[in-house]
């Protein structure tokens, strides 16, 4: 009966030395606290998720803000555009107080009163204007302009005054016949209308008047007018009926 074998195995110290380190290892590997091993990833875990959390309360902060500073700039310029505009119609209102002389104040009031037909093409304007439709105007404000440009020498004449209101009711209503009888497309308008006291000045104007050697011109412009739509669609001036054009 043949007797076993056994072999027997030689460990250099450099073997036992790793032998030893890994074994090392391997205990305090299981030697490691439970509570450690379960505490630690819950902790970064935690940390991870408030960071994320943070940075996500900041995005929605600054977002709010920032749609607060718009609504903020938003009112601001209405704020703004709302006090242009009544410090606008009060100078008007001014203008409109210091009227040349009392007895031009009927004028401005039909004028800004009256709505006035403006025909809106090129061809219709010729046509009117070589049919004299509408041909008192032109008249009349020239009177009326050599009128203010000499007030302050000749002084205010009632009578004047007077025949300048009148004329005006005439060539306004000749004219609105006029443009109706035509059958043009229309477009109705409301003028406003200031006759200052010694005219209005510029001085930006003057000076560029001057800087560009104009000899033939006028310091002061005796009377101003502002067109603007009556907010009404186009009209069809022969029957009335109301016309959109695209």
């Amino acid at each position: 009966m043949s007797q076993p074998r056994v072999e027997s195995f030689s460990f250099t110290p450099s073997a036992r030395r790793s032998v030893t380190l890994s074994e090392l290892r391997l205990h305090a590997a299981w030697r490691r606290p439970l509570r450690q091993q379960i505490i630690v990833p819950f902790l970064l875990l935690l940390i991870f998720v408030a960071v994320v959390g943070v940075a996500a309360l900041t995005y929605q902060a600054t977002s709010a803000g920032m749609a607060a500073f718009d609504q903020s700039l938003i009112r601001a310029s209405v704020q703004a555009n709302d006090s242009l505009a009544t410090l606008e119609a009060g100078r008007l209102n001014d203008l409109r107080a210091l009227a040349a002389t009392p007895g031009l104040a009927p004028l401005v009031t039909d004028i800004e009163r009256s709505k006035f037909a403006f025909p809106q093409s090129a061809t219709d304007v010729v046509a009117a204007a070589l049919s004299k439709t509408g041909a008192g105007y032109p008249d009349l404000l020239r009177d009326l302009f050599k009128y203010l440009s000499n007030l302050d020498e000749r002084g205010a004449r009632p009578n004047r005054e007077a025949q300048l209101v009148s004329r005006f009711a005439k060539a306004h209503a000749a004219a609105q016949v006029g443009f109706k009888k035509s059958g043009v497309p229309v477009k109705e308008g409301r003028i406003s209308c200031v006759f200052p006291p010694g005219g209005m000045q510029d001085n930006t104007v003057n000076r560029l008047l001057l800087m560009s050697s104009s000899e033939r011109h006028i310091s002061n412009v005796p009377m101003a007018f502002f067109i603007e739509p009556a907010d009404d669609p186009l009209v069809d001036s022969r029957s009335g009926e109301q016309r959109i054009l695209l």
